[in-house]
Protein backbone atom coordinates (compact mmCIF):
# COMPACT_ATOMS: atom_id res chain seq x y z
CA UNK A 1 0.00 0.00 0.00
CA UNK A 2 3.01 2.50 0.76
CA UNK A 3 4.19 1.96 -2.58
CA UNK A 4 0.67 2.71 -4.39
CA UNK A 5 0.77 5.68 -1.77
CA UNK A 6 4.16 7.02 -3.37
CA UNK A 7 3.10 7.08 -6.77
CA UNK A 8 -0.44 8.80 -6.08
CA UNK A 9 1.30 11.74 -4.11
CA UNK A 10 3.99 11.80 -6.77
CA UNK A 11 1.59 12.20 -9.74
CA UNK A 12 -0.15 14.89 -6.93
CA UNK A 13 2.74 16.89 -7.24
CA UNK A 14 3.65 16.59 -10.72
CA UNK A 15 -0.17 17.37 -10.90
CA UNK A 16 0.04 20.82 -8.75
CA UNK A 17 3.33 21.54 -10.39
CA UNK A 18 2.65 21.47 -14.04
CA UNK A 19 -0.67 23.73 -12.90
CA UNK A 20 1.41 26.15 -11.18
CA UNK A 21 3.43 26.52 -13.98
CA UNK A 22 0.44 26.62 -16.22
CA UNK A 23 -0.96 29.32 -14.25
CA UNK A 24 2.44 31.60 -14.08
CA UNK A 25 2.63 31.40 -18.27
CA UNK A 26 -0.67 32.17 -18.17
CA UNK A 27 -0.48 35.13 -16.07
CA UNK A 28 2.61 35.96 -17.68
CA UNK A 29 1.07 36.19 -21.20
CA UNK A 30 -2.09 37.97 -19.67
CA UNK A 31 0.00 40.66 -17.81
CA UNK A 32 3.41 40.81 -18.34
CA UNK A 33 4.22 39.87 -22.10
CA UNK A 34 3.41 43.29 -23.72
CA UNK A 35 4.72 45.84 -21.26
CA UNK A 36 8.14 43.29 -21.28
CA UNK A 37 7.78 43.00 -25.38
CA UNK A 38 10.15 46.23 -25.92
CA UNK A 39 13.10 44.37 -23.64
CA UNK A 40 12.74 41.69 -25.19
CA UNK A 41 13.35 42.53 -28.41
CA UNK A 42 16.00 44.56 -27.84
CA UNK A 43 17.61 41.68 -25.56
CA UNK A 44 17.67 39.49 -28.15
CA UNK A 45 18.49 42.28 -31.05
CA UNK A 46 21.70 43.01 -28.86
CA UNK A 47 22.25 38.99 -27.79
CA UNK A 48 21.93 38.26 -32.08
CA UNK A 49 23.97 41.55 -33.07
CA UNK A 50 27.10 41.09 -30.70
CA UNK A 51 29.18 38.72 -32.91
CA UNK A 52 28.62 41.40 -36.28
CA UNK A 53 29.42 44.35 -34.38
CA UNK A 54 32.88 42.26 -32.75
CA UNK A 55 33.53 41.53 -36.59
CA UNK A 56 32.78 44.75 -37.74
CA UNK A 57 34.60 46.83 -35.13
CA UNK A 58 37.42 45.07 -36.08
CA UNK A 59 37.25 45.84 -39.68
CA UNK A 60 36.57 49.28 -39.29
CA UNK A 61 38.72 50.03 -35.85
CA UNK A 62 35.62 51.97 -33.79
CA UNK A 63 34.74 50.71 -30.38
CA UNK A 64 32.51 47.47 -30.42
CA UNK A 65 29.67 49.25 -27.72
CA UNK A 66 29.52 52.07 -29.84
CA UNK A 67 29.46 49.54 -33.61
CA UNK A 68 26.85 47.16 -31.40
CA UNK A 69 24.57 50.21 -30.64
CA UNK A 70 24.15 51.91 -33.96
CA UNK A 71 23.32 48.20 -35.28
CA UNK A 72 20.77 47.86 -32.93
CA UNK A 73 18.94 50.89 -33.25
CA UNK A 74 19.34 50.37 -36.90
CA UNK A 75 17.78 46.73 -36.99
CA UNK A 76 14.84 47.07 -34.16
CA UNK A 77 13.86 50.64 -36.38
CA UNK A 78 13.87 49.28 -39.37
CA UNK A 79 12.26 45.64 -38.61
CA UNK A 80 9.67 47.67 -36.42
CA UNK A 81 8.73 50.04 -39.29
CA UNK A 82 9.16 47.48 -41.91
CA UNK A 83 5.82 45.50 -39.54
CA UNK A 84 3.89 48.66 -39.65
CA UNK A 85 4.32 49.40 -43.40
CA UNK A 86 3.33 46.17 -43.90
CA UNK A 87 0.45 46.16 -41.89
CA UNK A 88 -0.65 49.60 -43.52
CA UNK A 89 -0.19 48.21 -47.32
CA UNK A 90 -2.42 44.95 -46.09
CA UNK A 91 -4.93 47.57 -44.50
CA UNK A 92 -4.90 49.72 -47.69
CA UNK A 93 -5.58 47.03 -50.28
CA UNK A 94 -8.56 45.29 -48.36
CA UNK A 95 -9.70 49.19 -48.18
CA UNK A 96 -9.23 49.41 -52.05
CA UNK A 97 -10.64 45.75 -52.45
CA UNK A 98 -13.51 46.44 -50.86
CA UNK A 99 -14.34 50.10 -52.27
CA UNK A 100 -13.85 48.65 -55.65
CA UNK A 101 -16.13 46.31 -54.98
CA UNK A 102 -19.19 48.69 -54.21
CA UNK A 103 -18.25 51.54 -55.86
CA UNK A 104 -17.83 50.03 -59.67
CA UNK A 105 -21.05 47.93 -59.44
CA UNK A 106 -18.69 45.49 -59.81
CA UNK A 107 -20.11 43.13 -57.48
CA UNK A 108 -23.71 43.57 -59.38
CA UNK A 109 -22.15 42.12 -62.17
CA UNK A 110 -20.65 39.09 -60.87
CA UNK A 111 -23.73 38.52 -58.86
CA UNK A 112 -25.87 39.41 -61.88
CA UNK A 113 -23.87 36.54 -63.51
CA UNK A 114 -24.21 34.27 -60.13
CA UNK A 115 -27.98 34.38 -60.31
CA UNK A 116 -29.06 34.38 -63.34
CA UNK A 117 -28.79 30.56 -64.56
CA UNK A 118 -29.90 30.31 -60.53
CA UNK A 119 -33.10 32.28 -61.02
CA UNK A 120 -33.97 30.37 -64.80
CA UNK A 121 -33.77 26.98 -62.73
CA UNK A 122 -35.42 27.71 -60.06
CA UNK A 123 -38.30 29.75 -62.59
CA UNK A 124 -37.61 33.10 -60.57
CA UNK A 125 -38.93 34.72 -63.03
CA UNK A 126 -39.44 38.50 -61.43
CA UNK A 127 -35.39 38.09 -59.96
CA UNK A 128 -36.51 38.26 -56.29
CA UNK A 129 -34.27 35.59 -55.58
CA UNK A 130 -31.24 38.11 -57.34
CA UNK A 131 -32.68 40.82 -55.74
CA UNK A 132 -32.24 39.10 -52.06
CA UNK A 133 -28.81 37.36 -52.99
CA UNK A 134 -27.29 41.16 -54.11
CA UNK A 135 -29.00 43.18 -51.12
CA UNK A 136 -27.96 40.16 -48.48
CA UNK A 137 -23.95 40.26 -50.17
CA UNK A 138 -24.08 44.53 -50.49
CA UNK A 139 -25.15 44.02 -46.66
CA UNK A 140 -22.34 41.69 -46.07
CA UNK A 141 -19.77 44.09 -47.82
CA UNK A 142 -21.31 46.78 -45.88
CA UNK A 143 -20.58 45.30 -42.37
CA UNK A 144 -17.13 44.37 -43.94
CA UNK A 145 -16.41 48.53 -44.67
CA UNK A 146 -17.80 49.05 -41.34
CA UNK A 147 -15.50 46.70 -39.77
CA UNK A 148 -12.70 48.09 -41.99
CA UNK A 149 -13.29 52.01 -41.19
CA UNK A 150 -13.78 51.14 -37.30
CA UNK A 151 -9.95 48.89 -37.19
CA UNK A 152 -8.62 51.67 -38.92
CA UNK A 153 -9.98 54.34 -36.26
CA UNK A 154 -8.42 52.07 -33.79
CA UNK A 155 -5.03 51.80 -35.81
CA UNK A 156 -4.95 55.88 -35.32
CA UNK A 157 -5.94 56.18 -32.25
CA UNK A 158 -3.12 53.44 -31.58
CA UNK A 159 0.10 55.38 -33.00
CA UNK A 160 1.11 57.09 -29.99
CA UNK A 161 1.28 53.68 -28.48
CA UNK A 162 3.27 52.25 -31.23
CA UNK A 163 5.32 55.32 -31.16
CA UNK A 164 6.29 54.90 -27.60
CA UNK A 165 6.44 50.68 -27.95
CA UNK A 166 9.36 51.79 -30.38
CA UNK A 167 10.62 54.39 -28.67
CA UNK A 168 11.34 52.31 -25.58
CA UNK A 169 12.68 49.47 -28.11
CA UNK A 170 14.94 51.59 -29.43
CA UNK A 171 16.38 52.93 -26.34
CA UNK A 172 16.21 49.22 -24.60
CA UNK A 173 18.56 47.64 -27.08
CA UNK A 174 20.69 50.69 -27.08
CA UNK A 175 21.37 49.86 -22.71
CA UNK A 176 21.16 46.11 -24.03
CA UNK A 177 24.14 46.85 -26.10
CA UNK A 178 26.32 48.99 -23.79
CA UNK A 179 25.35 46.14 -20.86
CA UNK A 180 24.92 42.91 -22.20
CA UNK A 181 27.53 41.16 -20.13
CA UNK A 182 26.17 42.11 -17.12
CA UNK A 183 22.42 41.95 -17.74
CA UNK A 184 23.48 38.32 -18.52
CA UNK A 185 25.10 37.61 -15.22
CA UNK A 186 22.65 38.98 -13.58
CA UNK A 187 19.98 36.90 -15.65
CA UNK A 188 22.57 33.66 -14.62
CA UNK A 189 22.40 34.49 -11.05
CA UNK A 190 18.67 34.61 -11.12
CA UNK A 191 17.66 31.34 -12.79
CA UNK A 192 18.02 28.32 -10.85
CA UNK A 193 20.85 26.28 -11.19
CA UNK A 194 21.24 23.73 -13.90
CA UNK A 195 18.81 26.21 -15.89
Amino acid sequence: FSGFAKKLQKIAYMTVALAGIVLLAGLFFRFLFLPLLPFLIAWGAAFALRPLSAKLSAKIHVNKKVVSVMLAVITVSLGLLALIALIVLLLDGAWRLVSSFLSDNRLGNILTAITEPLSAILGDGEGELTGYIEESVKGALSKLLDGIISLLTRIVKGIPGVVFFILVTVISAIYFCLDLDSVNSLVKRLLPKGW
